[in-house]
């Protein structure tokens, strides 16, 4: 339920929810085509920097020229 929400923005009249959710429930993160590096950079920082997340298979999006379609390369993020 809403009420649960550990926190609550409000974006131009819009009230987003947030919610926390255990590391071990996400299983990738996939970085679309045009996302900023610092961006990109960042996630990859808060990946690295935290034991609980090292699980974490990362992805980068790439537009398949041929098939118009798209290509999900694995990163290798943990030294």
């Amino acid at each position: 339920p809403l009420k649960e929400a550990c926190e609550i923005l409000s974006v131009e009249d819009e009230l987003i929810h947030l919610f926390e959710i255990p590391g071990e429930a996400i299983k990738s993160v996939i970085f679309g085509c045009n996302m900023q590096n610092t961006k990109k950079n960042e996630i990859i920082q808060l990946i690295k920097n935290n034991n609980e997340l090292h699980h974490i298979v990362v992805f980068q999006s790439k537009i398949d020229e041929q098939t118009f379609g798209l290509n999900f390369d694995k990163l290798s993020i943990i030294n």
